[in-house]
């Protein structure tokens, strides 16, 4: 009897031992033959450190690589350059393929000095629906720049209209910028800038022009950068006005030029200007190179920026709208300038005008 159960005992466990083994084997022969693919990576224009993952099939992607472009958000992963479906880490791989990365150009991640925008992180401060990237002045003891006056910018009210532009007209103040540290910048820079315009509201018996933007620091130490005169767009470009240095429309001297705006009245419009010292300073307008110049020797030096007056405490309004500005202290590549453009609200209001 004992003999019996030490039979069925032996039968059994033997059983178990076997049943097991032979799972175990199976699984594991299942396990090493698993089926593998390989995604390759395709960055489109950015960079990657890896462009081809091993991923097993019918398991969810895992660790999905993050490339980098200078100035550009990255949107995902594509089946497709230009189409095709978003690929995250839920979806599951069963065949090689490739993805293409998907970007949206942002010129605000290219590290502004200054600006003026609504899609950047506010730290400085805002009008309307634009933030700020530098501290707005609504009152400034002006006695080194105009006649020992004290500048008041409207009470510190400025106006903006729905889009959540700055509106300038000829009674509102202008919007002045404090610099943190004394602006400066080197051998090179970029500026962009959105506006409307129209040539009817400014007068051409005016002796002088509006600006757009411009940068100050003493009487006679100041630099409208961009404005309209008489419907010509002018552009100065690392150069100092002072009295031996006052060019007139049309004239051409180093460091100043101007382009015939009649096609863009009554429009919005977004001009970049680019500009390397002793060289050459470009001229775009709705992401398209429109002149290009020699450029002036001087640096750029000043302590505050202004938007819609050449300087402070002084009456040479720009009348119009001002969507945003940004400086750059680098040059922007011909594309950076025209992605720049396609995603300001020029771009947008052409498509929906």
């Amino acid at each position: 009897m004992k003999k019996l159960q030490l039979f069925i005992y032996i039968f059994i466990f033997g059983s178990l031992f076997f049943v097991g083994g032979t799972i175990a084997y199976f699984a594991t022969s299942f396990k090493n033959n698993s089926s593998y693919v390989v995604v390759t990576f395709d960055s489109n224009g950015g960079t990657l450190e890896k462009n081809k993952i091993k991923y097993e099939v019918g398991k969810n992607y895992e660790n999905l690589p993050t490339p980098k472009r200078e100035g550009y958000t990255f949107d995902g992963w594509f089946t497709g350059i230009n189409s095709g479906d978003k690929v995250t880490e839920k979806n599951k791989p069963v065949s090689p393929l490739t993805l293409y990365a998907r970007w949206t150009f942002d010129i605000y991640n290219l590290s502004p000095i200054v600006s003026v925008n609504n899609t950047s992180v506010q730290n400085g401060e805002y009008f309307g629906t634009l933030y700020s990237t530098s501290k707005y002045i609504n009152n400034l003891n002006v006695s080194t720049l105009s006649n020992g006056n004290v500048y008041t910018d409207n009470s510190g009210a400025l106006q903006y209209d729905n889009d959540g532009a700055l509106l300038l007209d000829k009674d509102n103040s202008i919007a002045v910028l404090d610099i943190d540290n004394k602006y400066k910048i080197g051998n090179n820079y970029s500026l962009s800038t959105t506006f409307y315009w129209d040539k009817s509201l400014i007068s051409n018996t005016e002796a002088f022009s509006s600006t757009v933007v411009a940068i100050s620091g003493t009487a006679k130490n100041y630099l409208s950068w961009v404005g309209i005169d008489q419907g010509y767009l002018f552009v100065y470009s690392y150069t100092v006005i002072d009295d031996n240095y006052i060019p007139y429309l049309g004239q051409e001297l180093r460091g100043y030029k101007v382009v015939n705006l009649s096609e863009y009245d009554k429009s919005i419009i977004n001009v970049q200007v680019v500009g390397v010292r002793d060289k050459k300073t470009k001229i775009y307008i709705n992401g398209e190179k429109v002149s290009e110049f020699v450029s002036g020797s001087s640096e750029l030096d000043y302590n505050h920026l202004t938007l819609g007056d050449l300087r402070i405490g002084r009456n040479l309004k720009f009348v119009g709208r001002i969507y945003d500005f940004a400086i750059f202290d680098k040059v922007l590549s011909d594309e950076q300038v025209k992605n720049n453009y396609m995603s300001s609200f020029a771009y947008k209001n052409s498509k929906t005008s």
